[in-house]
């Protein structure tokens, strides 16, 4: 796997440039975002934090009010495996207001399973089920059958 994580790093490293270069931000900065995700993956925390941090300014700077909202979620998973939860509280939060208003449900049931592991993480047992029953309920609703088994387990 994780010869194909460093193959797409390559990929979308060159897909932002040429975007870039062609003055299409959003192709650009939706690349800068994936590239923060497979950083993360990879447990690499300096890297994904900086992707997700410039992905996000690009996309506020160009009015993406979901694109900037997936940047704090993931942010927000940073920095629970940093240990800094309250300012992963904080963008999941700002992730989940912006996931309400536009209606974004999966997106919605990825930020409450954020909410679990930042609340099992700190020994917040109830507030973690409660999470994990509300990203399972709404995986469930929009047809993510996997993702409603891994929230039962």
């Amino acid at each position: 796997m994780r010869g194909e994580e460093e193959q797409a790093i390559v990929h979308f490293t060159s897909a932002r440039d040429t975007f870039k270069g062609r003055g299409q931000r959003m192709y650009a900065a939706q690349c800068t975002l994936s590239l923060g995700i497979i950083q993360l993956d990879q447990d690499n925390l300096p890297a994904a934090e900086s992707e997700l941090q410039s992905a996000m300014s690009e996309f506020e700077a160009l009015g993406d009010l979901w694109g900037a909202a997936q940047c704090r979620e993931y942010l927000g998973d940073v920095r629970i495996r940093q240990g800094d939860y309250d300012s992963a509280e904080k963008l999941l939060v700002s992730a989940q207001e912006v996931y309400v208003q536009l209606g974004a449900q999966s997106s919605l049931a990825d930020c409450h399973w954020s909410f679990g592991t930042l609340y099992r993480d700190q020994g917040r047992t109830l507030e973690a089920i409660e999470s994990f029953e509300a990203a399972r309920n709404i995986y469930g609703l929009v047809g993510y059958q996997d993702w409603v088994a891994k929230c039962s387990s």
